[in-house]
């Protein structure tokens, strides 16, 4: 049988971004962006630093070489925080690609 429980660590990456995003981002900023430039350099920073742009690359390149599962869980941190940043485009399509 396969174990289809989430592992420790993938659990903290998502509170992890979660509590980022519950931080810098959700309807309120998503407004302010909207009557303004529409991005806020600060949140790609912080993401930029988390290493998530790196999430799919493997280690000796740099990133953090994980997998499926965490670009999922990832990507529905981002959705739950209506992420106005390009974050699933660049880390799970365009930089594996």
């Amino acid at each position: 049988l396969m174990d289809m429980r989430l592992t420790d660590d993938q659990l903290a990456l998502a509170e992890t971004v979660r509590d980022y995003l519950a931080g810098t981002h959700g309807p309120e900023v998503l407004r302010r962006l909207d009557a303004g430039e529409g991005r806020d350099p600060a949140i790609w920073r912080g993401l930029v630093e988390m290493g998530l742009t790196g999430l799919l690359v493997p280690e000796e390149r740099g990133g953090l070489g994980l997998g499926l599962v965490d670009a999922a869980l990832v990507a529905v941190e981002c959705g739950r925080a209506c992420l106005a940043e390009p974050l699933v485009d660049t880390a799970l399509v365009a930089v594996p690609w």
